[in-house]
């Protein structure tokens, strides 16, 4: 179904893009992390002021997408109706992958994610608890949770289907926003909350597995929640990283859909990681960086686990 942005064909203004504007800026102003460093008043202003003429919804998605940026930062972003359409598609979603390697070691694969429906959450968390489930058995010594390539997304589903590698109610990490207010995420067996709202559930019944040896991969191409769900392993008992630093994207987005179907997405907190501290949002480290390529840090994190059940 196509959006129509075109609100008026008078040549006048249009009070509707007016107030498109306005709302917009009204988010930006409440949300964005970074609002307090810049000139506000100036940027508000100034993007009133060359929307004033506009007459279509899409005349101004320039001036917001400016104004996302720069109280927003390098991580915030305004997508045009058609691109977050086309971010919901769900041809664009693969799920968590679970196979077993060798010497009792299996691998758990965590892609991005990038739905807000409610039915997709839980095929994705459901997806990663169902892949536990079939190979748990062979997995005596430990797992790899590999987060290489995943840019992001959706961090709950993820955090689902990863939730039994921690003890059910473990505080895995959190945000903190502008004013130093901070929140918690919090993972149950097959299940993960904000400040104990469930944004993320599977309905499979997967073992616990708190216990077991984790290695987490990780390199460049993991970013954003992808970074996020990296960090909510660090300080988890028998957990080491191995990889390559992480995108540098580690900071917290919301995203406002507007009238006309565009969204706004906007940095608006800071990261906890799983031991409590508020992170930079700078690429992070690996425990055992790998710089070779190939399979090279999949191999040491496996004769790590090898290692830890020989032990």
């Amino acid at each position: 179904m196509a959006i129509l942005t075109v609100v008026g064909c008078t040549g006048e203004p249009s009070a509707e893009v007016r107030d498109y504007v306005t709302d917009a800026l009204d988010f930006i102003e409440e949300n964005a992390l970074y609002v307090d460093d810049i000139d506000w008043d100036s940027v508000r202003t100034n993007t009133l002021d060359r929307t004033a003429e506009a007459q279509s919804y899409e005349d101004v998605h320039d001036d917001i997408a400016e104004a996302v940026k720069l109280a927003g930062g390098n991580h915030s972003w305004f997508a045009s109706p058609k691109a977050a359409g086309d971010a919901q598609s769900p041809s664009q979603m693969a799920p968590p992958v679970a196979e077993a390697l060798e010497d009792g070691i299996a691998k758990m694969t965590i892609p991005s994610f990038n739905s807000v429906e409610t039915g997709q959450i839980q095929r994705y968390a459901d997806a990663g608890l169902t892949g536990l489930i079939s190979v748990s058995e062979r997995a005596s010594c430990g797992w790899v949770v590999d987060l290489r390539g995943n840019g992001g997304g959706n961090m709950w589903p993820m955090l689902a289907a990863l939730s039994p590698f921690f003890m059910p109610g473990s505080v895995v990490g959190g945000f903190q926003d502008r004013n130093g207010n901070t929140t918690d995420a919090i993972v149950e067996l097959g299940s993960a909350a904000l400040d104990g709202e469930v944004l993320a559930a599977g309905a499979a019944d997967a073992p616990l597995l708190d216990d077991m040896p984790v290695a987490v991969l990780h390199d460049r191409g993991t970013g954003s929640s992808g970074e996020i769900v990296a960090a909510a392993f660090r300080g988890r008992p028998g957990t080491l990283s191995f990889g390559l630093p992480t995108w540098g994207y580690m900071s917290a987005n919301i995203t406002e859909k507007l009238r006309d179907g565009a969204e706004i997405v906007l940095t608006s907190a800071h990261i906890i990681d799983g031991r409590g501290d508020v992170l930079p949002s700078t690429p992070m480290q690996p425990d055992v960086k790998i710089a070779a390529g190939g399979d090279a840090a999949e191999r040491a994190a496996v004769d790590w686990l090898r290692s830890e059940c020989s032990a």
